[in-house]
């Protein structure tokens, strides 16, 4: 929650850059201690959940609770304005579209 603020500051405040490491940086933590030790999820690969979102959706999108897959589909959709500030309007599609799978 922490994090999303201060990057929803940062995109109030143009600091694009700032506000994609800090959603950046959110999102790996979070990763990070969603798949660790789980059995229950197909193998993947460390950051898919920012390289590869659409592959990481796939993967873990039926197990998420209805509550964290909002929060993570606020976080890709901040994430993908955040990018558009910095001109990266294709890779803010990416974002998008794992923000509404």
């Amino acid at each position: 929650e922490a994090a999303r603020k201060a990057a929803t500051q940062a995109l109030q405040t143009q600091k694009y850059f700032d506000g994609v490491q800090l959603v950046n940086n959110a999102m790996e933590a979070w990763e990070e201690s969603f798949t660790s030790g789980r059995t229950d999820l197909p193998a993947m690969e460390k950051l898919d959940v920012l390289r590869r979102p659409d592959v990481f959706i796939t993967n873990v999108g039926g197990v998420l609770e209805p509550a964290v897959k909002q929060e993570v589909a606020g976080m890709y959709a901040l994430r993908a304005r955040l990018l558009t500030g910095l001109g990266a309007q294709k890779r803010a599609v990416v974002d998008i579209d794992a923000a509404l799978a």
